[in-house]
């Protein structure tokens, strides 16, 4: 996985955002980053559906606006979804979306923003194919 930037303290990395572990996060001091995602071994698969997580503290730094994205070269992107002003009622809150997608891409990429003042911070992210 690879993130816009790497400006996250140590143990709330980019890794935790795909960890299946909701006790830990990503946190990242920007408020407009992307988090993308490659399948191993080069493998496809069309996502039709996905969840985020919130993480354990300031709701201020949840994710509020969002677009998932496929791709298969990791260069040109098929937007697939786009969010807007969603909210997490309470933390650890999993909030899940279907989407109309039958394309298998090996790379899946969330550009997220939210209203916090640089940081933004999320538990996990699921793709279900």
């Amino acid at each position: 996985m690879t993130a816009s930037n790497s400006n996250s303290p140590t143990s709330e990395g980019k890794e935790n955002a795909f960890d299946h572990n909701e006790a830990s996060k990503w946190l990242v001091f920007d408020s407009n980053p992307y988090i993308q995602y490659q399948f191993s071994d080069n493998a496809a698969y069309a996502v039709k559906s996905y969840s985020i997580t919130s993480a354990n503290d300031a709701p201020e730094r949840d994710p509020l606006n969002w677009t998932l994205s496929g791709s298969n070269d990791g260069t040109n992107w098929t937007a697939l979804d786009t969010r807007a002003n969603e909210s997490f009622a309470s933390r650890y809150q999993t909030k899940s979306y279907t989407i109309s997608n039958t394309s298998a891409y090996r790379y899946y990429k969330v550009n997220l923003s939210n209203n916090s003042n640089g940081i933004l911070q999320l538990a996990e992210i699921h793709l279900y194919d």
